[in-house]
């Protein structure tokens, strides 16, 4: 490390950023370690020349190959800053990103690289597994995110998948969101029906004071408020899809906007308010991942899939339950149970 250190200063390679290692449990290291080793690639060629028990030096093909491999890689590693860390944005955020990772994998599994094929068909099998249905929530999401609306929905879904299906899962969408309204709608209609009785116990116990001359300003309260209470040719949500996008704008604050515009859309706001604020995921892909060390090890690596997350379930059950346990001296100690688990699998 030293002469490599030596040899980068020589050639003013700048040595703030570092070699990478990659770590088998954390997927986006592989991307981290590649993008650093092409700032060294003068430096590879150069350490080979001094140090004549260096043999591993990368080929011009073995750095084509890391070079699409990085490319590839760095649409996944953006996709994750952006949904994945100590903040968690709001849920409006995710189709516009995921989508693009659907189409990234689908173009992958057509390259006319084979190494990259093969890797994108991996991938896909596994975003598939989770992403393969529409997605509900990150569709309505996107859909109260006043620069997107029901566009981007009909932008995204042909791209990622074909027409009969991208047709069904549009359709979808729009049903789910009008239940969704439909059911916020009816919550507030029997609120407003119990602040009416509320009212009216009030009213009658004015009656009882002795409100002279009210009899006649009493009905038309009542005129009033039936006719106030007359439906709308259109309701709030499809004013709401009618109306224009907002401008396209990076630092946007969706929950703000619907804060501003309660008055106009008092359901729709608090509709909008409880999905938006639904996060993606619980912790960073980074945590998640970074337990695969204490459920995969030597002895436990011919696992299949469906095993190791049957392990990664029953973990959290018994944690779960642990939890409620009024004496934690009853509960078995986890790597015990982990010990024993396989065993009976």
């Amino acid at each position: 490390m030293y002469k490599f250190g030596e040899i980068a200063r020589q050639l003013s390679v700048p040595t703030s950023k570092g070699l990478a290692l990659d770590v088998a449990t954390r997927w986006n290291s592989t991307y981290v370690m590649l993008e650093h080793a092409f700032v060294y690639q003068k430096v590879f060629e150069q350490y080979a020349t001094r140090d004549a028990n260096y043999k591993w030096l990368p080929s011009e093909d073995d750095w084509f190959k890391a070079a699409k491999v990085c490319e590839y890689l760095k649409k996944f590693y953006d996709v994750t800053q952006i949904i994945s860390g100590s903040s968690y944005p709001t849920a409006n955020l995710f189709l516009i990103d995921l989508w693009k990772v659907k189409e990234a994998l689908n173009k992958g599994c057509e390259s006319e690289f084979y190494f990259l094929k093969d890797m994108a068909i991996e991938m896909r099998k596994k975003f598939d597994k989770y992403w393969e249905e529409c997605d509900m929530l990150l569709a309505v999401a996107a859909v109260l995110d006043p620069r997107y609306k029901m566009k981007l929905i009909n932008f995204c879904f042909p791209k990622i998948y074909c027409f009969a299906e991208a047709q069904i899962n549009m359709q979808r969408v729009h049903g789910v969101l009008y239940t969704i309204f439909e059911s916020y709608k009816l919550e507030n209609a029997s609120g407003e029906n119990n602040r009416m009785n509320d009212r009216s116990q009030l009213d009658k116990s004015d009656d009882l004071i002795g409100a002279k001359g009210s009899e006649g300003q009493a009905e038309f309260k009542i005129f009033l408020e039936s006719t106030n209470a007359v439906e709308p040719l259109k309701s709030e949500l499809e004013i709401y899809l009618e109306e224009q996008t907002t401008s396209l704008i990076d630092k946007f604050d969706a929950l703000e906007w619907w804060r501003l515009n309660m008055l106009k859309f008092p359901i729709l706001s608090k509709m909008a308010r409880d999905i938006l604020s639904v996060p993606i995921i619980t912790v960073a892909s980074e945590s998640a991942f970074s337990a695969g060390g204490r459920v995969l090890n030597d002895f436990r690596s011919s696992l299949s899939s469906e095993t190791v997350e049957a392990l990664v379930c029953g973990r959290n059950w018994i944690r779960e339950s642990s939890k409620k346990q009024i004496s934690s001296s009853r509960v078995p100690a986890m790597d015990n149970v982990f010990v024993r688990i396989p065993n009976i699998v």
